[in-house]
This record gives C-alpha cells, structure tokens and sequence, in this order.
C-alpha cells in the first residue's frame, strides 16, 4: 500500500532539489504545499535553531495533512566570523526577502575579512512528523567558505556567496547534480530516504 508525504516547503528552489533527491522513492507519494494553495498561513519560525524550526513548520502543516506523513526542513547559511549569522535567519536575513538582496548584505558584512577567516557551512535539518505525532530528524552540513563577491547563475538562496570545502567554484557555478551530491539538503535528505524506504 503507497504511503503519503506531505514536504512542506514553499520555497520552488527547494522543491526542485527535494524532488531531484527523493525521487525513485518507492512505496510512497510525495506532495508539496503548492497542492494545498491559500488552505493555510505559514507559521512564524520562532525556534533557537534549525531543530526547532524544523519541528515547528512539521506540527503547523500536520494539521491539514489528512492522515498523510510530514516533513519540514530549516536550513541556513552559517559564517564563523559574523558569530554564525545569518543562522536560523538566513531566509530573512537583515529583513530581506530577495536572495540577490540577501548574499548582498552578507558580502558586505564580510567586507574586509582575510581568507582565513571566511569559513562557514551551510546546514540543514529535516523533521519528519508521522500520523501518530512521532518526530524524528535529519540533520546535514557541508563545510565552506565565502568568496569576496558572488559568482554563478545557478541555485538559490547564498549559492553564488559559498564555496564548499575542496572546490574552487561556488555552488551556483556548479550544475544540480554536482551541487546535490555535496549540499548539506542532500546529506540530510538521504537519511530521511532510508528511513522512508524501510517504512515503505
């Protein structure tokens, strides 16, 4: 019998990665919000970390899951010299909403640092929420650093303001399947899928 997995993201960058990595998932059916259009708000991310935020938008879009398995997932940009901002509020970074606007100001906070101490990561957490209310979750990362200005047109979000450890080029210089086999979303994502598959 398929089983039912309501991804709970609005973001279609994120959607067309989630989509890339889940898929050949047996034995279950994936929807997104979009299926679901204007039926709910989404909820303020109030948590102290991705965990948290993860759990909190899982529970929120549980109420209309109909039965169906949640998952939600936070992720964000973490630099070691701005004390790990923009963290759990890289999507809304200094108040901003457009990703160009966004890598912007972090460049410019970055103005000034020397190679040395350009490090960050990016993270991701994924929290699944099954009928019963059971949560489990799913935490990846990938080490980097950042570039003095933003390079490639592809991705989303700070793609073009990371570079991830052992590569010369940005992961919007890169392609999807390149970037998919490094990013954190990834990382996190393949252990939801073998934990899905053995429910399956």
């Amino acid at each position: 019998m398929t089983k039912k997995l309501l991804f709970a993201t609005s973001n279609r960058g994120k959607e067309k990665e989630i989509r890339r990595i889940l898929s050949g998932l047996q034995g279950w059916e994936l929807s997104f919000l979009d299926g679901f259009a204007g039926k709910i708000d989404p909820p303020e991310e109030t948590g102290k970390d991705y965990e948290e935020n993860a759990a909190l938008k899982a529970i929120h879009y549980g109420t209309m899951a109909g039965g169906r398995f949640v998952a939600a997932e936070d992720s964000g940009l973490s630099v070691d010299a701005l004390d790990g901002a923009p963290g759990v509020f890289s999507a809304r970074y200094e108040g901003l909403s457009e990703d160009r606007d966004k890598a912007g100001a972090l460049l410019e906070a970055m103005k000034g640092f020397p190679a040395d101490k350009r490090k960050a990561r990016f993270v991701a957490v994924v929290c699944l929420l099954s009928p019963d209310g059971k949560k489990r979750f799913f935490r990846g990362s990938v080490e980097g650093t950042i570039p003095g200005s933003a390079r490639g047109e592809g991705g989303f979000g700070y793609d073009p303001v990371f570079i991830p450890e052992g590569f010369d080029r940005t992961f919007a210089e890169m392609s999807a399947d390149e970037k998919d086999r490094l990013s954190h979303r990834r990382k996190a994502l393949e252990k939801l899928k073998e934990l899905l598959v053995e429910k399956a």
